[in-house]
């Protein structure tokens, strides 16, 4: 019996989540050294005279197929080690290829045909950057040759409509569930895109900080970096996630509860709280699939087990983990946790590089963390509503515009004095100059996509498409 067949329970889950905040002991945190990893996801999209429509994955997977360099090969299902007994085909919906890059990235499609690059972790946002845009180019030059376009966008700005188009295990489970949860489900699988940011956790009351400080800072994120404009929001993508799923989405409700101003918050225990709190999205057994029940609850799993699937094992437990969509994440990393950063819409490539500086500027200097604590603490109990706030109105609600600009200038001067080797002066240029043309001026980008979609199509392609060539460095 392996170790993900023992039987779970809430000590072990909390083992799980806890080994999470540990950094092994023989190498240092990468934390101090500002790694950082980036993952993107674009819609593709296609002229039929003056419409222009979503690529559906069988054309995408026939486009992919050429884009692999030397050393890229298709690999599991989406990313995920092939069920065994359960055959991957290099093609068709339902068993999709992911393309791993010379430089350990990769390349997969999503549910509604988005495109997705995960790039590798590197130290400094210059390094990810480059490797981004480098990878990014070349699948954009690609797919120009087949007529096909890549949009930046929260929310797909053209208001397409496809069905979720994976037939795996997970996928279709999440769809069902998804479903029965909210009207957004179907919305959020095949009609979302973001940046999300990922960063050493660091260790001890470093990674506590950096955690508390990511919480604490959402909203803000959200708003500023919002990029989805619909009728009554700025963040079409945000609203649909925070109508989602309040057991496993927005801000977990054990931090907002808690009392930051002892600094006695323990990550561990408001991440047990949340995965017990959450309901149980997916089953496997023997390779197959069972979609969860919203209102049952991994701890009523653990508790009552189940009529069909009896109690949960470890790798129930680790699975459960997964399906966990908090704003901020923590993930298992090499040398101990990443915090995945969740809140930021999909945004245009001049731009792509200013959340990783910002947030690199924000965690990774000690200063610049006591100064957003400080400005953000005091409305610990409120998350949940300026959440929902920085969804709908953005930075034209002028208490959130105050709070990003104080602690966005001063990530930006953080950044800087992170260095060239974490952050580059042209990247700190760069987020300089967003702040500039938006933040301070209470705008967010979302502002210019509004406005294109008002003038068509063809301002919409301006305002998202992915230049064929990119210039000036990092940008």
């Amino acid at each position: 019996m392996g170790q993900h067949d023992l039987p779970a329970s809430r000590a072990a889950l909390r083992s799980l989540i806890e080994a999470t905040f540990h950094a092994d002991d023989a190498t240092p945190p990468r934390g101090a050294d500002g790694a950082i990893g980036l993952e993107v996801e674009f819609f593709p999209v296609t002229r039929n005279g003056a419409r222009l429509s979503l690529v559906d994955l069988t054309h995408l997977l026939d486009d992919l197929a050429g884009v692999q360099r030397e050393g890229a090969r298709p690999v599991g299902v989406c990313g995920l080690p092939a069920p065994r007994g359960e055959e991957v085909h290099p093609h068709g919906p339902g068993h999709m290829p992911v393309w791993h890059t010379a430089s350990g990235g990769r390349l997969l499609p999503e549910p509604g045909g988005q495109v997705e690059y995960a790039g590798p972790p590197r130290t400094g946002v210059r390094a990810a950057i480059a490797d981004l845009n480098e990878t990014v180019q070349a699948l954009a030059a690609h797919a120009g040759s087949h007529g096909v376009a890549l949009l930046s966008a929260g929310l797909d700005p053209l208001g397409n409509h496809v069905e979720q188009q994976l037939t795996g295990t997970r996928y279709p489970a999440m769809h069902a569930y998804f479903g029965r949860r909210s009207p957004h489900g179907h919305l959020m699988m095949t009609g979302t895109a973001s940046i999300q940011v990922n960063l050493d956790l660091g260790s001890g009351e470093t990674a506590a900080q950096r955690w508390r400080v990511a919480q604490l800072v959402a909203p803000l994120a959200t708003a500023t970096f919002a990029n989805s404009p619909v009728p009554g929001a700025i963040s079409g993508r945000a609203v649909v996630w925070g109508a989602l799923d309040p057991t496993r989405t927005g801000i977990p409700s054990a931090f907002v509860a808690s009392d930051l101003d002892t600094e006695n918050t323990n990550p561990v225990d408001v991440l047990l709280d949340a995965a017990l709190c959450a309901d149980v999205v997916l089953v496997r057994r023997n390779d197959r699939g069972s979609t969860g029940e919203p209102g049952f609850t991994f701890e009523r799993w653990l508790e009552e087990g189940h009529e069909v699937h009896g109690r949960p094992s470890m790798a129930d437990a680790a699975n459960h983990l997964t399906t966990l969509f908090h704003e901020v994440r923590v993930r298992p990393g090499d040398h101990g946790g990443v915090l995945e950063i969740r809140s930021v819409d999909a945004l245009p490539a001049a731009w792509r590089s200013v959340p990783a500086t910002l947030y690199a500027g924000l965690l990774y200097d000690e200063e610049c963390r006591n100064v957003a604590q400080r400005v953000m603490g005091p409305h610990q109990r409120s998350l949940p509503e300026l959440l929902d706030r920085s969804s709908r109105l953005g930075l034209w609600d002028p208490q959130l515009c105050a709070m990003a600009v104080e602690v966005w200038t001063t990530a930006a001067r953080a950044a800087r004095r992170l260095g060239s080797a974490t952050v580059s002066p042209s990247e700190v240029a760069v987020a300089e100059q967003f702040l500039d043309t938006f933040t301070l001026r209470g705008r967010a980008p979302s502002d210019v996509l509004r406005d294109a979609q008002a003038s068509g199509p063809a301002a919409v392609m301006d305002a998202c498409a992915e230049p064929l060539l990119l210039t000036g460095g990092s940008r």
